[in-house]
């Protein structure tokens, strides 16, 4: 296995910023494949952001599913994803994205004897709501929401809601106190 990965930035305006990138991977039971990911973030005010990105990434098949099927072809996944951001205060944050997936060549178990194809594609759309209060010290409290329209010409069907709340607590130098909780539809 071998990787390069190249990635630069360029703040366009005071405002503006433009990061660019690309991430190359070989494998030798494999071949390669190349993965773009580009982004334009503008602060339309302190400490307020709008965020357009893209990326382009893949899963190699397995060893064991090479194994059983060595005509497998990567998964792929487009995503777009349109987020703003907004610091209220230093401690106080929130960020709302909404994103839009495209899964191709997607590899799963066919029925019968255990054997894997690349079967059909899925989209998944939705939006993402996330909240943070820092305390200070690596004290805080955060959460998320997140509500998925998914789409796949497979049977299986993901949840639509889901959610986490986080808190940690720091107890000294060298202890934390972590909980969180999660739900789903």
């Amino acid at each position: 296995f071998k990787a390069f990965f190249l990635e630069d930035v360029w703040d366009i305006t005071e405002d503006l910023r433009l990061t660019v990138g690309g991430r190359y991977d070989h494998y030798s039971d494999f071949g390669g494949h190349f993965s773009p990911r580009a982004g334009l973030t503008w602060e339309y005010r302190k400490g307020y952001d709008l965020k357009l990105l893209y990326g382009h990434a893949f899963r190699a098949p397995t060893f064991d599913e090479l194994r059983l099927n060595p005509d497998l072809d990567p998964e792929t996944i487009d995503t777009y994803e349109l987020s703003l951001g907004a610091e209220f205060t230093s401690s106080f944050s929130v960020r709302a994205t909404f994103y839009h997936k495209e899964e191709k060549d997607v590899i799963s178990i066919v029925e019968g004897p255990v054997f894997y194809a690349n079967r059909g594609k899925s989209q998944d759309q939705g939006f993402e709501v996330e909240m943070r209060y820092d305390f200070g010290r690596g004290t805080y409290l955060a959460g998320n929401y997140n509500y998925r329209d998914w789409k796949s010409d497979e049977l299986v069907v993901p949840v639509k809601h889901l959610g986490t709340i986080m808190a940690n607590i720091r107890l000294s130098r060298y202890m934390n106190l972590y909980a969180d909780c999660r739900f789903v539809d």
